[in-house]
């Protein structure tokens, strides 16, 4: 039997596929790490010995590690989503050592590939998964009329932009509604603690507090394993971030029915449109804001968008799909 072992500090984006694993007869070690250079050495080298397949997710401390201890029978693996380029980890990864280097996003592999180029030909492209079942759940009433953001608390994220776009809604209509889901930057110490960060959200946060019109119509909800059913009151998925690499929350909420709207750097910079459609990704708030208000007025055209979009989404996503290249890499 052939003994996998993963490690990582978060198995979020790779623990369906770990369980899917383990129901197909194959050992499945875990070595969770404390941080991103944190672990317990002891118990790294006892798994390691019982290994035949290493898999590490995310390109950091357990990449370089690994890569220094590996056995000569054994095949590595390392993931890269997208932070881990920004780092100082993946420059000191024994690559002669790595049998494979994987990207989830294009933008991260072409960039991955300037900067390691000698890896090129050890490199793929596989995107994160999604469980499109658990999204796919029955719309609430007036669902059109809300626009939604999942994950707001950083300012790369652009929150300011999302405001922008309701208030441009709400002038042709007050049933517009901003959601976002999430952590409040507030709740993070260290970024709250950043100057940046706090005076771009504590400008937003003002701008709530004096515009009541406003206010009201901008609604938080809290970080939760409760996506999906959030999601059944969500019409329109927004991304208005600077940077993203996989952007999984768009891919979420197609799922659930929501149309994406995309704008801002990562359509811009990031090669968007090579993870989402082209036609939802837009090049300035007035044409996103324009895009939204036809659909809601042509019921018919609005649905075939909700359908072509979903069905974008679950052709390039879908967990079956991406498990049966997981294990084509690594089984």
């Amino acid at each position: 039997m052939k003994t996998i072992l993963f490690a990582s500090y978060k198995f979020h984006f790779i623990k369906e596929y770990i369980d899917y694993l383990k129901t197909k007869r194959y050992n499945v070690l875990i070595d969770e790490w404390d941080g991103h250079d944190k672990h317990d050495e002891k118990k790294s080298e006892a798994l390691l010995r019982k290994s035949d397949v290493i898999f590490c997710e995310w390109a950091l401390h357990n990449a370089v590690w690994y890569s220094k201890k590996k056995l000569p029978h054994q095949k590595l693996y390392i993931r890269c989503h997208r932070f881990e380029l920004d780092r100082g980890f993946m420059w000191r990864i024994k690559w002669h050592n790595v049998d494979r280097l994987i990207f989830v996003a294009p933008s991260v592999r072409y960039r991955g590939i300037e900067l390691f180029n000698h890896m090129k030909r050890k490199t793929s492209l596989t995107y994160n998964y999604v469980d499109t079942a658990k999204y796919y759940l029955r719309k609430k009433p007036d669902s059109r009329f809300h626009i939604g953001m999942c994950g707001w608390h950083r300012r790369l994220k652009r929150m300011d932009i999302a405001i922008k776009i309701l208030q441009n809604l709400m002038r042709h209509d007050k049933r517009y509604k901003l959601y976002f889901k999430g952590i409040s930057p507030k709740e993070i110490g260290w970024l709250w603690n950043n100057k940046e960060e706090n005076r771009y959200f504590t400008k937003i946060f003002k701008l709530l507090d004096e515009d009541k019109e406003l206010s009201k119509r901008v609604i938080f909800e809290p970080q939760g394993d409760d996506v999906h059913l959030w999601l059944q009151n969500i019409g329109y998925i927004l991304s208005c971030s600077d940077i993203e690499a996989s952007h999984q929350a768009i891919v979420e909420g197609t799922c659930s029915g929501a149309i994406p709207c995309l704008v801002g750097g990562y359509v811009e910079k990031y090669r968007a449109k090579d993870m989402f459609p082209s036609s939802r990704c837009f090049g300035s708030i007035k044409n996103l804001c324009r895009n939204i208000l036809i659909l809601n007025n042509l019921e018919s055209r609005r649905k075939i968008e909700t359908v072509q979009s979903m069905n974008y989404v679950k052709n390039k996503y879908n967990k079956c799909k991406i498990f049966k290249v997981l294990d084509s890499l690594i089984v």
